[in-house]
């Protein structure tokens, strides 16, 4: 069908056509009339090709239409698929919310009788439609009677209620009586007059059966009189031999709005005297209150283990202590597991509760243990006999996620109990860290099922350089002697380092002559280039020096990256014993090479040592002179020289001196003893004087 615009378009269209035929018959008409001799041929050919020109239009007029229906009948199909599609959803709404538990009645029901949400609502609309596990027939009763006192005073213009015994035969149930819009079923209307002739009649029903089903008795003998009294007796005797419990019918009433009963609340206070004569009036701590909660569950909220001992003892009910509460499905062991109670978990593990049930993401209380760090609830869990291998919704154990908290004392016990990881292949990760912690025992453990102890973390590192970095030496000791891993001593990590090289850094100079006695070669280099004999120069430890040279090494000139050899290394130390311990190496030390700064060995000993002079005569011995060194020799001689010179004059100095001092010596001895002079003497005097200017001479 075509919508009303291609209507419209499509009538337009015709009418402009018949009208133009109109115009033209009449104008051949007048054309006739006035002009016979014109050809008429012209004109029909003009009328042929309009006609295609319409019929083209009509065409695609149609097309169209056929376009428009064909969208219109998608657009209806899509949409009564989408009323399909909602009414399925408010189905599946309205059966999902009927299968959801009703544990209350909906006050705005009962008091109007309409509900905005009717069928929808969370509440019940009636007794009958509740879901509850225990429905007490004290709390009816109580209902009943509320209902019947607070009823409306239009429902039935009674004198007194005392006068309503029993409901109605008209009416099943009281509630349906007094508030039909509680019932499911429909409304009863029903006048006063007939109610109260219903109740009478009923009355006098009731007392007729009565009288009908009482058996006409006979006086009894006195034989029978004996027997029921024996009888009697004994029952008695049994009684006090085996007296039976005191039950209260209306021990489990409903005492509040939440739904709880006496014993509950007696709970929740913690009053234990109430709780344990409760329990032996036959009070059921099975019951739960609106919420879900029973007598037990909230003395493990409130942590009251006196009062859960109370209950498991004195209780007549029978509990099932591995039931399953909630959407979680937690048992009472996992709340207090939960809760970190451990004196709750020994005491429902003592009362034997299931420690390998699980909830609904497929845990076990130990769980829960681990993720609180409760650690005695933990060990009285495994000495339970809780099953350590478990898996849970997330493809992990108990092991994995104390792992994942670093808890190593914790791993260390678990696995000691035959716990393990889900993936088993990822157990030299926790021997790596059990290393770190200088945990063995783990680690024994752990190469016992299987892992090879030459395994290494993600950076390099092998057992044995986790323990060195960590300072836990006696334990890489261990673990070389115990599994022979003397393969692995030069092995580097990505830094470079390996157990020798480590040990010197970190100044273990007898771990690191262990590990130099035990390595097979020691022909290793770390990133700067470094030797095992570059290391022990640098460190200024000659007994290192002496272990390295007595194993083969197949290059002792080799140069590290910034071109120092270890005979540099050791001259900048200026260790004698281990300068000797190089030189005397069978190979050919080269002492000429150079290093990155442009110096050589002998340049780093201080002038005038021994160390430079021992560098110096092997240089000289081995024919490796330089000029430097020659330059060197030369200075050194003829310093010699000099000072030889030097030497001779000032023996030369002292011996005029020593004939001076001869001289004053003797003028003094004169002029003391005032010896006379003689003119023979005037010589002697010159002479003194002669003396005297040589020595001011001198001292110029």
């Amino acid at each position: 069908m075509f919508d009303n615009k291609t209507h419209k378009r499509v009538g337009t269209i015709v009418n402009n056509v018949n009208n133009y035929y109109l115009e033209q018959e009449e104008k051949e008409r007048l054309l006739q009339a006035s002009m016979s001799n014109k050809k008429p041929q012209k004109k029909i050919i003009q009328k042929q090709v309009y006609m295609q020109h319409l019929e083209k239009r009509l065409n695609e007029i149609t097309a169209i239409g056929k376009e428009m229906r064909d969208i219109q009948a998608n657009q209806t199909q899509s949409k009564q698929k989408e009323m399909v599609k909602q009414l399925q959803m408010e189905t599946q709404i309205k059966d999902s919310k009927q299968q959801q538990k009703k544990l209350r009645l909906c006050k705005q029901f009962m008091q109007t009788g309409l509900c905005r949400n009717k069928d929808t609502c969370k509440y019940a609309h009636s007794i009958q439609t509740l879901d509850t596990e225990y429905f007490p027939q004290s709390w009816v009763n109580h209902f009943k009677r509320n209902m019947i006192l607070n009823r409306p005073q239009s429902a039935v213009n009674l004198k007194s209620v005392s006068q309503i015994t029993s409901p109605p035969k008209a009416v099943d149930n009281i509630f349906n009586f007094f508030y039909p819009s509680l019932s499911n079923e429909k409304k009863v209307t029903i006048s006063p007059q007939t109610q109260i002739f219903t109740i009478n009649q009923n009355k006098q029903n009731q007392q007729e059966q009565q009288l009908q089903q009482t058996p006409q008795v006979k006086n009894p003998s006195n034989s029978e009189r004996i027997k029921q009294f024996l009888t009697r007796v004994q029952s008695a005797k049994i009684q006090k031999q085996n007296p039976k419990p005191i039950q209260d019918p209306n021990i489990d009433k409903v005492i509040n709005q939440k739904g709880r009963t006496m014993l509950m609340e007696a709970v929740i206070q913690g009053n234990i005297e109430a709780v344990r004569n409760f329990l032996q009036l036959g009070a059921n701590p099975n019951l739960t209150d609106w919420k879900g909660d029973n007598s037990i569950i909230h003395a493990i909220k409130k942590n009251f283990n006196d009062i859960l001992g109370v209950i498991l003892d004195t209780s007549q009910k029978y509990i099932n202590l591995n039931n399953r509460f909630f959407t979680n499905k937690v048992t009472y062991l996992m709340m207090a597991a939960k809760l970190s109670q451990s004196d709750m978990v020994k005491t429902l593990l003592a009362a034997k509760a299931d420690p390998n049930i699980t909830d609904e993401a497929n845990r076990t209380a130990i769980f829960y243990c681990i993720f609180n760090n409760d650690l005695e609830s933990i060990y009285d869990l495994v000495e339970g006999g809780t099953n350590l291998t478990i898996v849970d919704d997330r493809k992990k154990t108990c092991v994995d996620y104390a792992f994942q908290r670093n808890q190593i004392d914790l791993i260390n016990y678990l696995f000691s109990k035959g716990g393990a990881l889900a993936d088993t292949t990822q157990h030299h990760k926790i021997m790596f860290l059990a290393v770190q912690n200088n945990k063995l025992g783990l680690v024994y453990e752990l190469i016992k099922r299987g892992n090879s102890p030459m395994s290494v973390d993600e950076n390099g590192n092998n057992l044995m350089l986790l323990a060195i970095k960590h300072q836990y030496y006696d334990s890489a000791i261990e673990l070389c002697q115990d599994y022979s891993l003397n393969n692995i001593i030069t092995q580097n990590n990505k830094q470079g380092e390996n157990c020798i090289f480590l040990s010197i850094k970190e100044q273990a100079y007898q771990l690191a002559k262990f590990f130099i006695r035990q390595a097979k070669s020691l022909d290793c280099v770390d990133n700067e280039g470094k030797t095992a004999l570059i290391y022990a120069a640098e460190s200024n430890q000659d007994d290192l020096v002496e272990l390295v040279m007595q194993k083969d090494i197949q290059d002792i000139n080799k140069q590290d990256k910034k071109m120092g050899t270890a005979l540099i290394y050791a001259a900048k130390t200026e260790n004698i014993l281990s300068i000797e311990h190089i030189l005397k190496c069978k190979q050919t030390v080269k002492a000429y090479l150079v290093d990155f700064y442009g110096k050589k060995a002998r340049h780093y000993c201080q002038n005038k040592t021994a160390a430079k002079r021992i560098i110096n005569r092997y240089m000289i011995d081995q024919g490796q002179l330089s000029e430097s060194l020659i330059k060197g020799l030369l200075n050194f001689l003829l310093l010699q020289f000099l000072f030889i010179i030097l030497n001779l004059r000032d023996i030369i100095k002292l011996i005029i001196i020593k004939e001076m001092e001869e001289e004053e010596d003797y003028l003094n001895k004169q002029m003391l003893f005032k010896i006379k002079t003689i003119p023979q003497h005037d010589s002697h005097d010159q002479k003194f004087k002669k003396v005297k200017q040589n020595q001011q001479q001198y001292q110029s």
